[in-house]
């Protein structure tokens, strides 16, 4: 039985089509991205983004935390300095005079706010904190529910209630961290 996909795919395309100031029926350009991934060791390959591709390739990079809040209160000791380091599949918390933290993330791109989630394994024990996010240019919130608990649907703290919350920038052209952070 032949695939209704591709059948389906022109449907949308043609149902979009729209006629020009001449009658000319102009089909729109269907946009597609493609996100390079970079193999350690390997040849570079080039993919075709889905949501989640795309929405990972977004955040790659180094990020300065400009304020952390938690329980309400803000906290500019931690963010004054704190950076955040994404890669499309894990984040380096990179803290002055501590060692740098690892932990893997999750998106999910079909909610509204894109729900994230950040786990990381301590020793058999799975510590899992979900939330939302927010990106804006170079700028990302994120809000994050308490360890293993409910996510968090705002950017929003309360006292008490175990959610931290994250404004980031991102460091535009620098691949390197200020001097008192560790690589």
């Amino acid at each position: 039985m032949p695939s209704l996909h591709p059948v389906l795919a022109l449907l949308s395309i043609t149902l979009s089509a729209q006629p020009d100031h001449a009658g000319n029926v102009v089909v729109p350009d269907v946009p597609r991205r493609y996100v390079v991934v970079d193999r350690p060791g390997q040849d570079p390959v080039t993919v075709k983004g889905s949501d989640e591709v795309l929405a990972r390739n977004d955040l790659v990079g180094l990020w300065e935390v400009t304020y952390f809040e938690q329980g309400a209160e803000p906290r500019p000791d931690v963010a004054g300095c704190l950076h955040i380091r994404f890669s499309r599949g894990k984040i380096e918390l990179l803290q002055a005079n501590r060692v740098p933290k690892v932990v893997a993330y999750n998106l999910d791109v079909k909610h509204y706010p894109r729900q994230f989630d950040w786990y990381e394994y301590r020793g058999s024990e799975l510590r899992l904190q979900r939330g939302v996010y927010w990106l804006e240019g170079e700028t990302l919130l994120l809000c994050l529910g308490p360890i293993n608990r409910r996510r968090a649907t705002e950017f929003l703290t309360t006292p008490y209630d175990g959610r931290i919350l994250f404004a980031m920038k991102r460091i535009a052209g620098k691949n390197e961290l200020p001097a008192d952070v560790p690589q």
